[in-house]
Order: C-alpha cells, then structure tokens, then sequence
C-alpha cells in the first residue's frame, strides 16, 4: 500500500500483528520451557552444548538457520535483481566443502569435546594463540550481530511502516531472554521454528509471483536482461577461444563462487565457534556428521527458492524499476515492497512475511549469543581468574546465562549506534566479518595438517592474515558495481514531483539525496527518462560493495536521460552530487522552469564535470603506486577470505622455514588427536571412550585430568559450577 507519490504507508493489520506477537511468545515460551525442566540449565555441558544429547535433525535445521540470516534472504533476492543469477554457483561450493567440514575438521572438535573451539589452539600452539583467534572472532560476532539486527528492522520500517528501533528492541529483547534461560536447547528448538518461517516467506512471494508468470516467463525476462548467466566467458587468442573469467577483479564467476564460496562455507561451518558448539551437541560423532549432510539439502533449497524469488520479484518490476521511479531507495528493500504490493490482500500474509524476516535475525543472533558466552567463560574469564588465584577455577552455568545477557544488550546498542552512524558502519562491519573468517579458518588448518609449526609461527601468519585481508577488504576507492540494466518505461508518466512543496536534505543513515514534503514526510528522489517532468534526477546513496548494495547515484546518472534525450556519465559520486546540489539550488532561485526542464542540465554542462573528473583521474594515473591500490582494491569481495586463509597458512609455514623449525622428523609435542584424521601418522584412540564432563575436562588444560570427578579435585580447582 502506497500513497499517491508512490511512498510506502503502514501496511501491517491486527492478523499481522498476531502472527509476529504469537513468534516472539513462542520463542520465549520455549526458552522458559527448557528452564524449568530437565537439568535446568544448571551446568555448563547443559547450558552450552546440550549436554550432547540432541538429535541430528533439529541441529541440520539450527547450522541452516544460522547461516542463512535475515540480511542473507534480503540480500540474495537483491543479488539477483541487480546483478544476476551467477551467485547461486556459489551452491556447487557448499557441494564440495560439506564432506571437508564432516571428515577433515569435524572429528578433532568431536574427539577433544572443549565447548570453545579455540582451546583447541591453545594445545596446539599455546594460550596467546588462543587469545589473539578468540579475541578476533569476538569482534567479529558482536559487530556482526548488532548489524544482523539493525539491517531487516531497517529495510521492513521502510516498506511496512513497522517502527525500526522498536524492531530492534523486541528482537533483541526476545533473542536475549530465551537464549539465555534455555542454553543451547532452545537455541536449536527455536532455530527449527524459524527455519519454517523463513521458508514460509519465501513462499509467499513464489506462491504470488507464479499466479502472474509462469517459471518459463520468468527465466525469459532474465534472460532478455542479461540476469541468466551461470558463467562468465572471456575470449583470448587469436583463434578466438573462450575460458573461464580468471580475473580476480570480477565480482563473482566460477572461480569465486567455488573457491571463495568454499572458504566461506568452511570458516561457517567447520571452525566457527557457533556452529561447532551445535554439532557437539549431538549424540555422537556419526550423528553430527549426519547433521551436517542433512542442513546442506535444506540450505540449497532455501537459497535457491530465494533466488527465483529473486528472479520472480525482478519480471514484475521489469518494466518499473521501483528504485529508478524513487518508491523505495535501497535494494534490500525489494522483498518486503513485493509483499506489501502483491501479496498483503489476505489478512495475516504480510504478517507472516515479517515474521519470517524475523526468525532469520532470531536465529543468528542467538547463536552468537550463546557462541559469545561460550568463548568469554572458557577463553578470558576462567584463565584469568586461574591466573589470579593460583590455581583452576570454574565458573557455573549461571555466570553464562549472565554474560548473554550482557551481550544482548550490546549488540542492542550496536544497532542503535548503527542506525544514527549510517552505512559507513554498516559496511565496515560486514567487511570485518568476511576478512576474519578467512584467517581463522587459515589458522585452524595449519594447526591440523602439520606437527611442527610453533607459536610464534601461527601467530605471525595469523597477523600476517587479518592485516592482509582487512587491508584489501578496507581499501579504497571501491570500483562501482555493474549493476544489470533497468528500466522505467512502465512506470506512470503521470506523476510529477514539482506538485509536491520540496526541500533538499541529507539521510544521515545512508547519504542519500533525498526530497522532503511540508508535512516531513520523506519523498525520496526520482530518476526516470521523462524529459518534460524530471525534477532532480538522483537515485539512491553512494555506490557500494556487495554487502551495503545501495543503488548508487553513480547508477541513477548513469542510466537516465536528460533534457532533450542526452545521456551521460559522471565518474565520482560526489562529483554528482555536487552538481545535482548547484542545479536545485539554480532551481530555487528561477534558473530552472516549473517541470525542471534543462537550464542548467545541459550536455555542455555535464561535459565539463566529466572534463574535470577525467582530468583528476588522469594526474592521479601517473602515479603507479596509487594504481597498484587501485587493482588490489578492486579484488572481488569473495576472495578476500581466501586471501586470508592462504596468507594465514603460507606465512606461518614460511616462518617455521626461516627459523628452522620445520624438519622431515616427527614432532614429539604434537598430540595425534590434534592433527585431522588424514594427517595422523598412527590412529590411537584418545584417553577417553565418551564424552569429557565438565568446561574443562582433559590434563592439558592443567585443571582437571580426563579420568577423575571434579569434585574429587577441591583441593586443587575452586567449582563454582554448582553456585
């Protein structure tokens, strides 16, 4: 529902509301439920993994839910909207890496049961390993978990009119209670819940598109557009031969979605703190292998329903693109306008649409709660407090329960500080989640497949591995995205903004240019090819990578015409702004007549800022460094894990060469258990026939030896673990 200048208004009814309230009362109901019953939640084993006795399948559903967020289902309908189906590739990746994650990785953190996964580098390599990995992915979590949040109550606020801090504050506030009242059970029990409701919203836009087109309608609408492409093609040589895009520069072909989407699916799902703590969860090592193998069909089937969602959503604004006509002003926001256009007739629908947008931030931010806690009880607070007394302590279940909720309100205002900094936090968030993981992953590998890299090796390479890949990941100037083309010959040449009081002012949140009624209501600016009513032809906020992928005003400059039919290219968007800026202001002043036909917007005009801009880039062409940082910035975002993992693993194995540590001779400190299973030279069993009770419960840990009781080691380890 929208008003007659195409803003969106509220669109939520009271059905809407039942079906959101009845989610959020489910997910708290079901985090009471696990307290009040069982063990309650009393110990640690409990609280943080369950106490290994969950079945595989509610846990295939939870690796799902964490890994497909609510900015994942936005942002892959927007992928295909704007740039194309050849993401989905990234499919074949999860194809290759599922059976890595089961047999390389998964049986060490199975055999050594250490509810954080970086204890695992401390008998490795050693404690400040530990720290310096633990501490990395702790930022990376909570930044990423504030962003999970703000982003989906963002995009609904915009479209739904559903208010976007209280957004924020209900699914924290919701995420946070039964997180921390029912530990890992009803983090998964919840997580199969969501997993539902975010197929059900898919499924609405599917069930609604498909009543319009037929699937082979919309694959020709791809196609005629250029969106249908599974490969990208080059051709080389003389006798005109084709090959596969190799250049590390283009945003994604084959290369980048199988290797890079490789590295990403191993850094999720084999060594990242929240997903190893679910599959520990499991019975047994069979079972968790099993929990893996079944989340790989339920992912697939997800992401590509939500990218011929995608595709759905693109055939019905084929010839109306909702970004040029100015209804809405970020990509992210095309899913929720479709339902709200299309599919919100029947009480309860849109309803159910949010919900589903919900769980998507329900499920990523509890585990990464209850992850959060995980590796703050076992990482920092119970060595440091060892380190202060003398000797061992635990801590119990309720210190955990604690500190998610402190986390909980962290990432609360996270989001908050998010919303009023804008998208230059946003996009900085994102990118330090993807340069981290990489690096890690690096790290973890490395202390697997040899026996003789030391300490101060790992640490040099992971160091090595975050500077490089933050460095790349930061970098700028970015080059603009190649967005496929989009049109507005659909749209209703009716509407004319000059009928509209307007004033010119700045979204702090997302820099876009943006037009104002009297009442404050915001109208955000159009860029359409109508010569006779175009005001100010501006679309969107600065060009951006392929997390934020705000339309930029690049994009709008690009593909509009102007005055009389001229088209053009302005080169720097700021450039661009600073002339749409002087025009409004010439405008104002009488320069520019009632419809906004061309006074100031000539061709000759546009000339010369394309002059100017050409001439700055040719002064700063002549330096070869600045064009070096030029081509290394413009590095696909997806092999920027990549970068990370091989710089990680090489660094550290280079480093043990120059110091002269690595040798042919087996390495005596080198615990078999800690290699993967392919690297052992000889399979003992370890020390253990079942599961180690207790945070920690092996002998290198120094706190309790594998074979006895904590409560027979009083006099040696202070156990709060019953207080």
């Amino acid at each position: 529902m929208v008003d007659s200048y195409g803003v969106p208004t509220s669109v939520l009814g009271v059905w809407d509301y039942v079906v959101v309230v009845l989610l959020l009362l489910t997910s708290s109901s079901i985090g009471l439920y696990y307290r009040l019953t069982g063990g309650r939640q009393s110990t640690m084993q409990e609280f943080m993994l369950a106490d290994g006795s969950m079945p595989f399948i509610p846990v295939a559903f939870s690796l799902m839910a964490s890994f497909m967020s609510a900015i994942t289902l936005l942002g892959v309908v927007q992928e295909m909207y704007m740039f194309g189906t050849m993401f989905i590739m990234i499919n074949f990746a999860y194809i290759i890496s599922t059976p890595i994650v089961c047999y390389f990785y998964l049986p060490v953190f199975y055999d050594l049961q250490k509810i954080s996964v970086y204890q695992y580098l401390e008998m490795r390599f050693g404690y400040p390993t530990r720290l310096l990995a633990s501490f990395s992915f702790s930022m990376q979590m909570t930044l990423y978990t504030g962003i999970v949040l703000y982003a989906p109550a963002l995009a609904l606020a915009a479209v739904t009119g559903l208010s976007q801090s209280l957004s924020i504050a209900v699914v924290g506030s919701v995420c946070t209670l039964y997180s921390s009242l029912g530990g890992m059970k009803a983090v998964l029990v919840t997580d199969v819940l969501q997993s539902l409701l975010m197929f059900a919203a898919i499924a609405i836009v599917l069930v609604t598109g498909l009543q319009t087109f037929s699937l082979r309608e919309v694959f020709l609408i791809a196609a005629d557009s250029g969106r249908l492409e599974f490969f990208v093609w080059v051709y080389f040589g003389s006798s005109g031969g084709t090959l596969l895009d190799p250049d590390p520069r283009t945003r994604h072909s084959l290369w980048t979605q199988l290797i890079g989407g490789s590295v990403t699916y191993l850094s999720l799902y084999a060594v990242n703190q929240a997903q190893v703590q679910r599959l520990l969860a499991c019975r047994t090592l069979k079972q968790s292998q099993r929990a893996v193998w079944l989340q790989w069909p339920i992912l697939m089937t997800l992401s590509l329903s939500t990218a011929l969602a995608g595709l759905i959503i693109y055939a019905q604004y084929s010839q109306c693109d909702p970004l040029l006509a100015g209804v809405i002003y970020n990509p992210d926001q095309l899913l929720p306008l479709y339902v709200v256009q299309y599919a919100s007739s029947t009480p309860g629908i849109t309803g159910l649409f949010v919900a589903g947008v919900f769980s998507g931030s329900l499920s990523t931010v509890s585990s990464s709660l209850n992850s959060l806690a995980a590796v703050t009880i076992t990482d920092y607070l119970q060595p440091l407090l060892t380190l202060c007394v003398g000797r061992p302590v635990l801590l119990s279940a309720y210190w955990s329960a604690g500190i998610s909720v402190l986390f909980g309100i962290l990432c609360i205002g996270l989001a908050f500080v998010t919303a009023s900094l804008g998208s230059g936090v946003l996009q900085a968030s994102l990118t330090v989640f993807g340069a981290v993981g990489g690096p890690l992953l690096g790290l973890f590998t490395l202390g697997m497949t040899t026996t003789s890299v030391t300490q101060k090796s790992a640490m040099t390479g992971l160091i090595v591995g975050l500077t490089l890949s933050l460095w790349i990941g930061f970098g700028q100037p970015k080059p603009a995205p190649d967005y496929k083309p989009r049109y507005v010959d659909g749209c209703d040449p009716t509407a004319n903004l000059t009928e509209v009081p307007l004033n010119l002012t700045t979204d702090s949140a997302f820099e876009n240019l943006m037009l104002q009624g009297t009442d404050g209501t915001p109208r955000y600016l159009k860029s359409r090819n109508f010569s006779s009513n175009v005001d100010v032809l501006i679309s969107g906020g600065w060009g951006g990578d392929n997390l934020t992928k705000f339309s930029g005003i690049n994009d709008g400059l690009r593909n509009t015409g102007w005055g009389n039919g001229s088209t053009f290219e302005v080169g720097d968007s700021r450039d661009s702004v600073d002339v749409v800026a002087k025009a409004r202001e010439k405008k104002q002043s009488g320069g520019l007549n009632e419809t906004g036909n061309k006074d100031y917007f000539t061709a000759e005009k546009m000339s010369e800022s394309q002059s100017t801009i050409a001439s700055n880039a040719t002064e700063d062409s002549d330096e070869t460094d600045f064009n070096f940082l030029h081509e290394l910035y413009a590095i696909s975002y997806a092999w920027i894990g990549t970068i990370g993992f091989l710089s990680t693993y090489m660094s550290a194995v280079l480093m043990s060469l120059i110091t002269g540590r690595v040798s042919g001779a087996p390495d005596e400190v080198a615990d078999q258990r800690l290699l993967a299973p392919c690297c052992r030279r000889q399979f003992p069993q370890p020390p253990h026939t079942g599961k180690l009770n207790g945070v920690c419960s092996d002998k290198e840990d120094g706190l309790l030896s594998s074979g006895a009781a904590p409560e027979k080691f009083n006099d040696d380890v202070i156990d709060n673990t019953k207080l």
